[in-house]
């Protein structure tokens, strides 16, 4: 079941088949992109080599909270040191209030299955750590990811992590060497 489609009108600068994908796919309640792979790689290329860009056009307004998910879900494809600048880009976008609590708490642990459970399967690394605190102080105290942040900043995330994920039917999250 899709979460909401509607019109995305901000970036007129998105190439025709950027806009067509984000008009017309929805991203599902589960997280996952679209079915059709041809159009979803096409738009994971794209977000890829632009995500920076994409993040900046994030207001409380526009776009779209479908676009917004499309897009975030995307970025978890990227490989995990620029994923950790995804991270601290939706830090900063809730710090300067261009984007929703909810959007921010689901966007910080991962919206779709691309980067399920990364943070908690990454908690002994440093990068994971900074960015546990930096959203963690982001939350207001009646957050529910507040303890999942917590546990991530303690390094108690791993073995929750891995058995959640694989109840849910995922492969375990990319594994980050350990830091020099």
């Amino acid at each position: 079941m899709a979460l909401m489609q509607t019109s995305f009108s901000a970036e007129s600068t998105y190439p025709q088949v950027i806009r067509d994908f984000l008009e017309s796919e929805p991203l599902y309640e589960n997280g996952s992109m679209p079915a059709d792979e041809t159009k979803v790689a096409t738009f994971k290329t794209y977000v890829a080599a632009n995500w920076i860009s994409m993040l900046d056009t994030f207001e409380l307004e526009q776009p779209s909270l479908n676009n917004k998910y499309l897009i975030v879900s995307a970025t978890e494809y990227l490989a995990g040191e620029t994923y950790f600048l995804v991270l601290g880009k939706i830090c900063e976008l809730k710090e300067n209030n261009k984007i929703s609590k909810p959007f921010f708490e689901g966007s910080i642990l991962s919206i779709g299955p691309g980067k399920a459970g990364f943070l908690s399967y990454n908690d002994d690394n440093p990068q994971v750590k900074v960015i546990a605190a930096r959203a963690n102080a982001l939350c207001p105290p009646s957050s529910q990811i507040k303890s999942i942040l917590g546990a991530i900043m303690a390094g108690d995330a791993l073995e929750y992590a891995e058995s959640a994920t694989l109840a849910a039917g995922l492969p375990l999250p990319e594994k980050l060497p350990p830091p020099e």
